[in-house]
């Protein structure tokens, strides 16, 4: 080597920064290391860190996503300002078995750019104050009939994990049907043909309705598998799924969406309700 040679390559500040926050956005878990190469490093990829937060309590799985347990959340909510909070957090998880807490619901509240929500927790979910434009996936035990319209205006993927007014099923239709954006319907808990047909009648502009109730019967799975968006789905790992589709876009909507598309196209027997793909 020369001497006038530099004794490390140089790159230019546009290709350096890119690097670190590629390297930032593929490997969440290890990305708080990169913090403390340089200033300007920390200034390029903190935003990032905070794009994609699972609150919930400590567990062996493997994790794509760093985990803030509930001795973490006061200090983070400490030490962000809401603007930072506010503008840096778009992907947001509570896990399941958590006791919604005042510094949950401060989160929830000053995260409100969100673009994906998972929120399985059976107290009333307040979006009033949230981003009309921004809300675009929804995982949710019941439908927050009680938020203003225009938050959902966006929302485009929402999965209902629970169902409190079972014994209503038309104003469970006529919400649903009122949302503008809506491609992507999910339903994990018990829910018979006779809601599933009037939704599937209603919203045209529906791509894909998922069950994941393994209980139906089959007559009601014969009057559901004429509309080839109906599907049926098994063994999702809940919680690995997002984390998956988050990262990479291929989660159970994307996969459901596929097998839709073949039963259009003819490629599978329009009878096969049940996803295999």
């Amino acid at each position: 080597m020369s001497a006038g040679m530099p004794a490390c390559p140089v790159f230019p500040p546009e290709l350096e920064r890119s690097i670190f926050e590629i390297c930032a956005s593929e490997h969440p878990t290890f990305a708080h290391n990169l913090l403390l190469v340089a200033w300007r490093v920390k200034e390029w990829i903190e935003a990032i860190l905070y794009r994609t937060i699972v609150v919930g309590h400590p567990s062996p799985h493997e994790r794509i996503y760093p985990l803030v347990t509930y001795e973490t959340l006061s200090s983070l909510i400490r030490t962000r300002s809401p603007e930072f909070l506010r503008d840096s957090v778009k992907n947001l998880l509570f896990s399941f078995s958590i006791e919604f807490s005042g510094d949950d619901t401060k989160l929830l509240s000053t995260c409100s750019r969100l673009e994906n929500l998972w929120f399985v927790s059976r107290d009333t979910l307040d979006l009033s104050a949230h981003d009309p434009s921004t809300l675009k996936r929804l995982y949710i035990y019941d439908f927050p009939t009680g938020t203003p319209p225009s938050v959902f205006t966006a929302l485009t993927h929402l999965e209902l994990m629970g169902w409190k007014d079972a014994a209503n099923p038309s104003l469970l239709c006529t919400s649903i049907a009122n949302l503008p954006s809506l491609t992507h319907l999910a339903f994990s808990q018990n829910v018979s043909a006779p809601t599933f047909l009037p939704i599937l009648q209603s919203c045209a502009s529906l791509l894909v309705l998922i069950s994941f109730d393994s209980d139906l019967e089959d007559v009601e799975i014969s009057s559901l598998q004429r509309d080839v968006r109906f599907v049926l789905y098994r063994d999702v790992e809940w919680l690995r799924d997002w984390e998956v589709g988050v990262q990479s876009g291929v989660d159970y909507w994307y996969r459901a969406e596929r097998f839709v598309r073949k039963r259009q196209r003819g490629e599978v027997n329009l009878r096969q309700t049940n996803n295999t793909v």
